[in-house]
């Protein structure tokens, strides 16, 4: 099983790659903190940082809330801090979105989706984001999965699909000194269109939480 996961992570991206002009590298780690267990209410901090040729181009700071509304959908309620270095400056932007994480197994396969309404406050523009993925369990602590994310841009004027994700990875639950915490691996093509045209970048992206 685990040899047929690693073949197909192979000859499924690694055609993709071709695709793309250049590579990025993503660190995001996350901090869960859980305020009230019984209610399922909880603190979420996040980093996302990118490089690009060996620099840092790209920082965007995450504050959220989250709650259970049942087993297996969640609601959050978020603010980020967008930075990005262009030439010898850094512009920054604010963001604020509610969020709905929803989880439905089939058979020992698991279905998610997590879909986003962004508002860029000084823009006053709006992006609808929506992510579906499936995962293949490996054993009882990896997993495969593939996924895809495509955004709308600039809801309620000129709306357009203007943005591309498609994902494919390797996610570990750990426990670090009695810390729940995962390990989220995976490549992501992303795709952006400019001037009528599709611009693709090969991107590796590490993420790891922690939860309190």
């Amino acid at each position: 099983m685990r040899t047929g996961i690693y073949i197909v992570l192979v000859f499924l991206i690694f055609p993709l790659t071709g695709f793309a002009s250049g590579w990025e590298y993503y660190v995001e780690p996350k901090v869960i903190v859980s305020l009230n267990k019984s209610n399922g209410f909880c603190l979420n901090l996040k980093e996302e940082t990118r490089f690009k040729n060996g620099k840092n181009y790209y920082d965007k700071t995450f504050v959220g809330l989250s709650k259970k509304l049942k087993k297996d959908i969640e609601f959050s309620l978020y603010g980020a801090v967008v930075e990005i270095k262009k030439k010898d400056r850094w512009d920054v932007s604010y963001l604020l979105w509610p969020e709905l994480a929803c989880k439905h197994r089939l058979s020992k396969y698991e279905l998610n989706s997590n879909s986003k309404l962004e508002c860029f406050i000084i823009e006053n523009r709006w992006n609808f984001r929506e992510q579906l993925s499936i995962a293949f369990p490996i054993n009882d602590k990896i997993s495969f999965w593939l996924g895809d994310e495509p955004r709308l841009l600039s809801l309620f004027d000129k709306t357009y699909f203007g943005e591309n994700e498609a994902l494919a990875g390797i996610s570990c639950n750990l426990i670090i000194k009695t810390i729940s915490s995962s390990l989220n691996i995976f490549y992501d093509l992303r795709s952006i269109k400019q001037n009528g045209n599709w611009e693709n970048t090969n991107c590796i992206r590490n993420v790891l939480n922690f939860t309190f």
